[in-house]
């Protein structure tokens, strides 16, 4: 009976202790939306440059966006983020998505985490972002796809919550 009672103490205790840091985490997400046309094949994604982090992704599927999150207990975090769609589909990156993608490339930034994790047509920063040093501050990147002119889908990024380009 006592080994019992020890038991369900060190349980609670861990339950209790477990609690605020699931509350105290720092909430990193990335989102696609298709304006005006669908495509099942566009996956979006987000790793950690922690060691022997996981991958968090999300597809459309038949719906026109997708959000994938991930929330991190210790911070700040550099993340990765990257857009796979298929090979044949013919892209227009506006300049201000080209900016953020092309952020620190040329400064030997720390590169993408995400790096290999789709083949096709693939788009992504050329460097992890870092995450601010406050938990209460999200983090995230979003990804806008629209029909432009000529069959080409005209792309639109932008990130929140991010302090910048990992150097």
């Amino acid at each position: 009976m006592r080994n019992t009672a020890i038991k369900c103490l060190v349980a609670c205790v861990i339950t209790i202790m477990a609690g605020p840091a699931l509350a105290d985490s720092q909430e990193v997400s990335a989102k696609v939306t298709l304006n005006n046309f669908s495509n099942s094949n566009i996956e979006i994604g987000i790793r950690t440059s922690d060691l022997g982090a996981a991958f968090h992704s999300c597809t459309t599927g038949s719906k026109p966006s997708c959000t994938v999150t991930d929330d991190q207990s210790s911070i700040p975090k550099n993340i990765g983020n990257i857009l796979c769609m298929p090979s044949a589909m013919n892209v227009s990156i506006d300049s201000s998505c080209q900016s953020l993608l092309d952020a620190g490339e040329s400064e030997s930034c720390q590169s993408n985490s995400a790096s290999g994790y789709c083949y096709g047509n693939v788009v992504m920063p050329a460097c992890n972002y870092r995450t601010e040093d406050d938990k209460s501050t999200a983090a995230s990147w979003t990804w806008t796809l629209s029909p432009g002119s000529n069959g080409v889908i005209d792309l639109a990024c932008s990130q929140s919550g991010y302090q910048g380009y990992t150097q």
